[in-house]
């Protein structure tokens, strides 16, 4: 038997919680090294010479963001590896998984119509560039190259 990490016990948790275990199939690996770019860690980024047309993310009640509490599943990016997924939770804590490693868990703020994901205490802007009901894509700025994401809720098939 595996030993479990506290932090993939707190991702099993979650995703029991939201109803999400075993929502989509598990990746055939073998694709997905196939189609995984370059092991740049998910956050290191850099400044894109394109400006995003912001998108300012409804609440869907009582002050929620509606991307909040939903689990996303990476379709496409040209740095984070296919099928990692991104659980932003209500509290403002940032869930990364992979199928290749331990979960990275961070925070993320939304303050004046501006996201930002918080890693290991450095703080990375991050501009919505879509969201939609089922489709968040984001550029997440930093050091080296933006990393763009086409994120897809993770739901049944």
């Amino acid at each position: 038997m595996m030993p479990v990490t506290t932090a993939s016990a707190a991702t099993l948790c979650l995703l029991l919680v939201t109803g999400n275990l075993a929502c989509a199939r598990p990746p055939d690996v073998a694709e997905a090294q196939r189609s995984e770019p370059s092991r740049t860690p998910a956050t290191a980024v850099a400044v894109s010479a394109v400006a995003p047309v912001p998108v300012q993310p409804r609440s869907s009640r009582a002050g929620q963001l509606v991307f909040a509490d939903r689990v996303w599943r990476v379709e496409e990016s040209n740095t984070v590896a296919k099928y990692t997924t991104y659980i932003f939770l209500a509290d403002r804590t940032l869930i990364v998984d992979s199928w290749k490693g331990i979960p990275g868990i961070g925070k993320w703020e939304f303050e004046e119509g501006k996201l930002a994901l918080i890693e290991e205490g450095i703080r990375y802007p991050a501009a919505i560039l879509e969201l939609k009901d089922d489709r968040f894509r984001l550029r997440i700025d930093g050091p080296g190259e933006p990393v763009r994401l086409d994120l897809r809720e993770n739901r049944p098939e």
